[in-house]
C-alpha cells in the first residue's frame, strides 16, 4: 500500500488518495483530458506527492508528443516542390491564356506605340505605291496617235475643222 495521505481539496466531499498502481491505470486517460473532475483532481494531487508517477506521467507526455510530432512531420521540401509544380501545371494559365492576358492588359505604352506606327505605315504605302505617271497609264491605255493635233482650246472650232 502507498503511505500517500489524503490532501484537502476545494470540494466539499473529501478526495480518496489513489495507490500507484490505480494511478498508472488512469495516467493515459489524465494525460488526454478524458478523466472527470474528481478522478482528475485524485490523479493530479497525486502526482504532486509521487515523484515515481510523476516520472512516469512526464515520460508518458514525451512518448505522446513524440508520436504527435511523427504524425505531423512535415514532408521533405523536393515532395513540397514537385506538389507546387503539379499544380502550376494542372491548375495555372495555359500559354494562350498568358498571352491573351498579356495583350488585353491596360498599358498605355500600347498607345504610343501605335501612334508612332501610324506615320511608318503611311510611309510603308506611299513607298510601294506604284508611279501615277506614265507606268501606270500605259498599262491601262494602249499606245496611238492622237486624234486632234495642233489643238487650241481657246480658239473655237470653225465647222469644216470639226472631226465627222
Amino acid at each position: 500500500m502507498n503511505d500517500h495521505a489524503s490532501h484537502p481539496t476545494t470540494t466539499s466531499e473529501p478526495v480518496a488518495a489513489l495507490e500507484c498502481d490505480a494511478c498508472d491505470e488512469l495516467l493515459i486517460d489524465f494525460a488526454h483530458g478524458e478523466l472527470a473532475a474528481r478522478e482528475r483532481v485524485a490523479v493530479t494531487l497525486h502526482l504532486a506527492g509521487c515523484s515515481r508517477c510523476a516520472l512516469e506521467y512526464c515520460r508518458l507526455r514525451a512518448d505522446l508528443d513524440g508520436v504527435l510530432e511523427a504524425i505531423v512531420e512535415a514532408p521533405p521540401q523536393a515532395v513540397r516542390r514537385r506538389i507546387r509544380e503539379e499544380v502550376a501545371r494542372s491548375f495555372g494559365p495555359r500559354w494562350w491564356e498568358r498571352l491573351s492576358a498579356l495583350w488585353l492588359r491596360p498599358v498605355p505604352a500600347y498607345g504610343v506605340v501605335l501612334a508612332s506606327l501610324i506615320p511608318l505605315v503611311l510611309w510603308a504605302a506611299a513607298a510601294l505605291r506604284p508611279e501615277v505617271g506614265e507606268g501606270a497609264r500605259a498599262d491601262v491605255e494602249p499606245e496611238r496617235p492622237p486624234a486632234l493635233s495642233d489643238y487650241d482650246s481657246m480658239v473655237p472650232l470653225l465647222p469644216e475643222d470639226r472631226p465627222i
